[in-house]
């Protein structure tokens, strides 16, 4: 999930055998509760929060440094629900919360858009939370 915490295995070698050696980072937060599993060839951490797509992992043993581009995919946003779930009038300007999952537990400037005849982006969205993101509908042109 982006609010990390998911347990993640990287397999390789020459991990060493002391995690005071190690630095692990997905995209450019630090992994959490750094492990050594199978010796030498196997490390554990925490996945540190992050937003939905792919992230590179950086590792560094006793600074020889690795970075793998596209290793590591968070999961995509999933919408629950919209409230209110219909607005009237096409002036535009009532607040939608849009709620689910795996928004971010940072604010990454999310887009968010309306479907009914026609997409309309809206004008502007907000984050909230992980789980929580605001939007403005935007004017609706006539007959649309």
């Amino acid at each position: 999930p982006a609010r990390g915490g998911g347990v993640v295995t990287i397999r390789g070698t020459n991990f060493g055998t002391s995690t005071a050696i190690l630095v692990v980072r997905i995209g450019d937060q630090d992994c959490l509760t750094l492990g050594i599993l199978i010796a030498q060839t196997a490390l554990i951490c925490a996945a540190p929060p992050g937003v939905s797509g792919l992230s590179p992992i950086y590792i560094s043993v006793a600074g020889l440094d690795l970075t793998q581009q596209s290793a590591f995919r968070y999961d995509s946003p999933l919408v629950f629900s919209v409230e209110p779930a219909s607005v009237r009038g096409i002036a535009g300007g009532q607040t939608l919360t849009v709620s689910g999952e795996n928004f971010g537990v940072f604010d990454t400037s999310p887009a968010a858009s309306i479907t009914s005849n026609v997409r309309a982006g809206c004008a502007p969205s907000q984050w909230v939370s992980d789980s929580s993101i605001h939007c403005t509908v935007p004017p609706r042109e006539f007959g649309a």
